[in-house]
């Protein structure tokens, strides 16, 4: 009796811990309020001017623009490819390979994205001091 009741709160605490928890982050207002801060750290930490904050601000927001598209596509991809998989049909592996290298080719361009963002964030900093 005791070993069941030992296993079973095992079970229960390790089970608590594989579902992911739906945080702050999850709310869009939390979120704005964190990019909010997160931009008036970076002025204040680069002594950026208005017009240079301006450029970098245009650059952060294109690059997320890109980002957002690519991450929607993904989603898309990986839905079509779940229902491919789940339609019946009998999918080669041709088609799998293909669907599959997509996927990965748009992931490689997001983070290339993020790095290129990265990279003229580095650049102003050098420049700035």
């Amino acid at each position: 009796m005791r070993a069941i009741s030992f296993i079973v709160l095992t079970v229960l605490f390790f089970s608590t811990n594989l579902f992911p928890q739906k945080g702050k982050w999850q709310n869009e207002e939390m979120r704005a309020k964190f990019e909010e801060l997160e931009n008036i750290k970076l002025i204040e930490t680069l002594k950026m001017d208005e017009e240079t904050t301006l450029r970098f601000f245009s650059r952060k927001t294109e690059h997320k623009s890109q980002q957002d598209e690519i991450q929607e596509k993904i989603r898309t991809d990986i839905d079509n490819l779940d229902a491919m998989l789940k339609s019946g049909r009998v999918v080669t592996t041709e088609e799998l390979k293909s669907k599959i290298d997509e996927i990965n080719n748009l992931q490689f361009n997001l983070k290339r994205t993020g790095l290129i963002l990265l990279i003229h964030f580095l650049i102003y900093s050098r420049t700035s001091r």
